[in-house]
């Protein structure tokens, strides 16, 4: 969804005769607007309207009378939007910034037949942005804990990488920057990181500190995710044997938003992106105890 707003009629019962949606700024990717309500009914597809604003920047929802949604007097209704993007064949666009600026609501009293107020609540209008495919899926593949060693290259984290299959996009989905945070014991030291593809034994080298192991300009060869693959960062682990309990552990921490860089920078061709659609932490690797 790219936003949802509550509507509450104020003196009668209401029929909703039409919806408008106006946005930031116009959106070549964005053919229509799918509208519907909480518990999933749909009132049907807003579209392009010139004649409410010349910019492209307004999508409409007209309703007949025969097809008018109903609001009951003491009813509240939240209603949802839902974008349907062109694909790039069709004038879609990677990298538009998608963010709702207004609804405005028409209705007509069911028992005055006159134009009645709706009060409209809580709107939910964050931004977005279109890009040719999106990374749903990243998680660990290692165990969830593990008993702690010291040794070169040294298998730390283990991760699975998946791009959404676009089938008619020219979507070309890679990894090109990641930033791991370290969780650490103070007697535990870290070296000579490389982010591997253990099947094709391609790599990376990253550089390492005490609170972060940062892999840049990742090649094409380590980054592709047009297919799902699984990558392992490897390390030289060391310690100084000064306390019982020694600890490690790797994760991708902050998943960033379309207006803050997080740890993950990716591509899907086109553009280029700071941030993945995750809670935080994104992923945690195995606990090394």
């Amino acid at each position: 969804m790219i936003g949802s707003i509550k509507l509450s009629p104020e003196l009668e019962p209401v029929e909703v005769r039409s919806i408008e949606i106006t946005f930031q700024d116009p959106v070549e990717s964005l053919q229509s607007i799918e509208v519907f309500d909480e518990v999933g009914f749909r009132l049907g597809s807003a579209t392009l309207d010139l004649s409410a604003s010349s910019n492209g920047d307004v999508f409409t929802l007209t309703l007949s009378p025969q097809n008018a949604y109903f609001i009951d007097e003491d009813d509240e209704v939240v209603i949802g939007l839902r974008p349907r993007l062109r694909d790039d064949d069709s004038g879609g666009e990677s990298g538009e910034n998608v963010r709702i600026e207004g609804i405005e609501v028409t209705a007509i009293g069911q028992w005055s037949s006159r134009t009645a107020e709706v009060t409209e609540s809580g709107p939910d209008f964050k931004q977005h942005v279109t890009a040719l495919t999106e990374i749903p899926e990243i998680r660990s593949t290692g165990q969830t804990t593990g008993t702690f060693s010291v040794g070169s290259k040294r298998p730390v984290g283990s991760f699975y990488f998946a791009a959404k299959d676009v089938s008619d996009s020219d979507a070309e989905p890679r990894l090109t920057d990641i930033v791991f945070s370290v969780s650490r014991s103070n007697d535990v030291s870290l070296a000579n990181a490389v982010f591997r593809d253990p099947l094709t034994a391609t790599e990376v080298s990253c550089t390492t500190t005490s609170t972060f192991i940062t892999c840049s300009s990742i090649p094409q060869d380590v980054g592709n995710i047009d297919n799902p693959r699984e990558l392992v960062l490897y390390v030289d682990v060391s310690s100084t044997g000064t306390l019982a309990n020694p600890f490690l552990q790797i994760e991708i921490n902050q998943p960033g938003g379309p207006t803050t860089a997080g740890d993950i920078t990716w591509t899907d061709g086109e553009t280029t992106f700071t941030w993945v659609p995750f809670t935080q932490p994104v992923v945690r690797g195995t606990s090394w105890d």
